[in-house]
């Protein structure tokens, strides 16, 4: 962190930025938010291109000579999604061969740079995990683990999109109702009738709003 506020701190237009790994030793919403705030402070500050390698970026800018050059290297995913709407921001991942086997997967690292975002291996971790030659019932359960955070987050997912439907659907028939009955009862003055009808508005749009799906990983 330190190192980071110095960065900050520091950099220049003529500066070589290189970030690995940022927001270890925090939670992953942390990590992940920290990680974003300071690449997004380098990008309004405009200092450069911006490449995230390994769930990464790069800037598309053609004035190379003016402004720093960033390497942000993470291997936080979500990155890929919160930082997608900046131009200056381009993905690239290290390439790895994925051979499928009988009793599991394993990986050959590449040491090639790709564009776009990195293809989703589940549980990826677990392999480097066997080539340290971690104990096989460690494995085990360290993927039982890891399978089980999945099912829970995927059902959380499952859950949240359920209980944003319902809310969107007793809104819309809570609209329709109270439209039908400003419409077949409502004596208010027009002036009134265009306030009350600006409110459904703004509270519909709320609602819609609020309950909007999240975008999906990757």
């Amino acid at each position: 962190m330190a190192a980071s506020a110095m960065v900050l701190s520091l950099a220049t237009d003529k500066s070589l930025i290189l970030i690995d790994e940022l927001g270890r030793g925090t939670s992953p919403e942390e990590g992940i938010g920290i990680s974003h705030a300071i690449a997004e402070e380098l990008i309004h500050r405009k200092v450069g291109h911006v490449y995230r390698i390994v769930a990464e970026y790069a800037s598309a800018d053609s004035d190379w000579s003016s402004k720093a050059f960033v390497l942000f290297a993470t291997h936080y995913q979500d990155l890929s999604t919160t930082l997608s709407r900046y131009p200056s921001v381009i993905n690239l991942h290290l390439a790895v061969q994925n051979n499928s086997r009988a009793n599991g997967f394993k990986l050959k690292f590449q040491y090639r740079l790709l564009d776009g975002f990195s293809d989703t291996v589940p549980h990826y971790g677990l392999e480097p995990a066997r080539l340290a030659d971690l104990p096989p019932d460690v494995l085990t359960e360290a993927k039982r683990v890891a399978e089980r955070l999945s099912e829970m987050e995927a059902e959380r997912r499952e859950a949240s999109k359920s209980t944003k439907i319902q809310t969107r659907r007793k809104a819309m028939l809570s609209l329709k109702t109270q439209l039908t009955q400003a419409l077949d009862h409502s004596k208010l003055p027009d002036d009134a009738l265009a306030a009350y009808l600006l409110t459904l508005q703004k509270e519909i749009v709320n609602v819609l709003t609020d309950t909007a799906e999240e975008p999906e990983d990757g």
